[in-house]
């Protein structure tokens, strides 16, 4: 492989870390919501197993 090669792919490794580092590691437990629609069926997050605040749990008008 020629140096630039090397550095490209360097550089993209690089990249992809800090992007990584930036969006996840000032979190803790999941990442964030997925989108699966559970905790407005019953109140409970799926990831977390956690009442979800201000979703009432299958209370209230059905869309």
């Amino acid at each position: 492989m020629a140096w630039h090669e090397i550095l490209a792919t360097g550089i993209i490794l690089a990249g992809t870390a800090f992007y990584c580092w930036a969006a996840y590691s000032r979190k803790s437990g999941p990442t964030s919501c997925i989108g699966c629609g559970k905790c407005v069926a019953d109140g409970v997050c799926i990831l977390t197993g956690k009442k979800v605040p201000g979703i009432s749990g299958g209370k209230g008008k059905k869309l």
